[in-house]
């Protein structure tokens, strides 16, 4: 029976004869043994030959039928009908969704070796079956830029009813194409790539791989910069989102081919300030950032402790990658950070309930750049956007990354508040590009640039360069004209060491007030001093005694006209150390404020 319904090799089998051979096969199999091979194997082939073309829901059933086919091939059999079997698997597995030709001429070499002839001949028509299901049915060209993903048709009609398509398991579009030739789809991407899946109304499929990278210019190539969504999962369900922005004083040496902080592993006062710094902003802020180069990555692991207790967000500077510490990085890190990653400059963001994420610097500063022998940094090639809610998002852009138009543009397009670590001598060129960046802004709605400066000696010189942290801010009309008070700059060309906290309104429209008396931001300042700095010049610093009295003064009184007495009375002391706090209280500063308030205006972390 199976070799009459076979016999005519120019059409196809006979389909009845086939089924009555297959019932025959299933009465025997129990009792002789070959006929159970038999069975399981013509099967398959009607199966195949039953249905009119082959869609997904065929397929499933056809591999659970090949499967059990092969385990019921005796040995001898095996050798030349099993390897035609085990390419139509490997043809039909749910990742091979087009047409692999080197997967078809092992598939047609394993046929031509068959002993059987019905058996070949049917084995060849089911090859014919498998191009026509795999065959594509369109073929899109798929692109990523500016978060959106480009995808041109070759042929729009083709595509009959509902097209959708997914990127991973997401669904990103899921509608009729209208005969239209390109899709441009926003899409922010939480991983380096994915598959795109476009599947028709009956259910045939097409892939694409993408890549989330896009190009960004040296003075000699292209880097490929990856950008990233991460959520993290930690909603701001208000319209609030306070950042305290931290202005730190350290030094920094040149060394071994890195930049790094003077203080890493010897000086604890230098980590009893940053630990200071942070119980000081414990219910102040949703997050805080430190400027480059601030934070080592051995302070790192108990950074992270204190995150878990305080819940609370840290942008951690930023520092090197160093061969000493790669091995470390796998406990600590989200990423896996390697040998290729040495010398990259990265800020680690330590986020409450998750490995730490990072963010790269991408292009170096002039100082980090090659130059004769000199390596130089390594370029980075990650930037991270971080979702805290659906109207609350940041990015970090570590120093000079800021200056560049396409890096900036990618992020400012992305997310509200922009993080600046920087450590840099001429912070001014950034307060121009942010204020050029909200004069004409690229997309409606409100930014802030937040700038967290270091204040810093280098190479062993005596010089404080840096500073002038704050934030630039979409305004209206009548703030616009006071926007340089968020912005710290020296006193007496004094340069200071601060958090200031900025309580930034996310919902500020400049365009709109009313119903809700829109606050666009507060400011509040935490100075901080450290006692050994204040004290070390001895007699000829006069007066460093009872400064350091009358800010232990400031916390322990609890009526206004106290505090004012006190700070009247040490006006001249507290103007020669702090020009800055002086400036927050000389005057009639304080005329009318509440008690709280008048505290805010000369709060302070003391290191002792």
């Amino acid at each position: 029976m199976v070799n009459e319904a076979l016999a005519l090799k120019t059409a196809p089998p006979d389909k009845d004869k086939l089924k009555l051979a297959v019932e025959t096969f299933k009465l025997a199999k129990e009792k002789y043994k070959p006929a159970s091979v038999c069975y399981c194997v013509y099967a398959v082939l009607l199966e195949l030959q039953s249905i009119e073309y082959l869609d997904d829901s065929a397929v499933k059933r056809l591999k659970e039928l090949l499967e059990t086919a092969m385990s019921s091939l005796p040995e001898n059999m095996g050798e030349t009908v099993k390897p035609a079997f085990l390419e139509i698997l490997a043809l039909i597995q749910k990742e091979n969704v087009k047409v692999d030709a080197d997967l078809f001429k092992k598939l047609n070499k394993c046929i031509n070796e068959i002993d059987y002839i019905a058996l070949r001949e049917h084995f060849n028509a089911t090859s014919e079956k498998l191009i026509l299901y795999l065959k594509e049915p369109f073929s899109p060209d798929v692109s990523y830029r500016s978060w959106m993903i480009s995808v041109a048709f070759d042929d729009p009609e083709k595509i009959k009813g509902k097209l959708t398509i997914k990127a991973g398991d997401r669904v990103i579009f899921d509608d009729y194409l209208y005969n239209r030739q390109s899709l441009e789809i926003p899409y922010k991407p939480d991983e380096k790539d994915d598959t795109l899946t476009f599947i028709t109304a009956n259910q045939k499929s097409v892939s694409r791989q993408i890549y989330f990278h896009e190009k960004i210019r040296t003075d000699r190539d292209f880097i490929k910069v990856y950008y990233m969504e991460h959520d993290c999962k930690r909603s701001i369900y208000n319209n609030h989102f306070r950042v305290a922005i931290v202005q730190l004083k350290y030094d920094l040496i040149h060394e071994s081919n890195v930049i790094k902080i003077k203080h890493e592993k010897h000086d604890d006062r230098y980590f009893k300030k940053v630990t200071s710094i942070l119980k000081a902003v414990i219910g102040k802020a949703d997050l805080v950032v430190f400027p480059e180069f601030s934070i080592p990555f051995d302070y790192l692991a108990e950074l992270k402790e204190h995150a878990e207790k305080s819940n609370i967000i840290i942008v951690a500077g930023s520092h090197y990658v160093t061969s000493d510490n790669l091995n470390k990085y796998q406990d600590l890190f989200n990423d896996r950070i390697g040998e290729d990653d040495i010398r990259k400059n990265i800020s680690p963001v330590i986020i409450p309930g998750s490995k730490i994420l990072h963010t790269e610097k991408v292009l170096g500063a002039k100082i980090e750049r090659p130059l004769f022998d000199d390596v130089g940094m390594t370029n980075g090639t990650l930037n991270r956007i971080f979702r805290l809610g659906n109207n609350v998002s940041f990015g970090v852009m570590v120093c000079f990354d800021f200056l560049n138009d396409e890096l900036r543009q990618r992020i400012s397009d992305a997310c509200k508040v922009i993080l600046i670590p920087q450590t840099n001598p001429v912070p001014e060129r950034f307060h121009e590009v942010g204020k050029i960046e909200l004069v004409n802004p690229r997309s409606s709605g409100n930014k802030a640039y937040i700038m967290a400066s270091g204040i810093f000696t280098f190479k062993g010189g005596s010089e404080i360069e840096g500073g002038d942290s704050g934030v630039f801010l979409t305004l209206d009309k009548d703030s616009y004209k006071i926007r340089e008070h968020s912005i710290i700059k020296p006193i007496d060309g004094i340069k200071e060491q601060f958090i200031q906290i900025a309580d930034l309104n996310t919902d500020f429209y400049s365009a709109r007030d009313i119903q809700t008396a829109q606050v666009a931001i507060r400011t509040q300042l935490i100075h901080i001093f450290e006692e050994l700095e204040i004290l070390k010049s001895g007699e000829e610093n006069l007066g460093a005694k009872a400064f350091l009295k009358a800010l232990d003064g400031i916390e322990s009184l609890k009526e206004s006209n106290e505090i004012i007495k006190l700070l009247r009375d040490n006006d001249a002391v507290i103007k020669n150390h702090s020009p800055l706090m002086h400036s927050n209280i000389s005057g009639n500063k304080l005329d009318n404020l509440k008690f709280e308030e008048i505290k805010d205006r000369c709060r302070a972390v003391v290191i002792k």
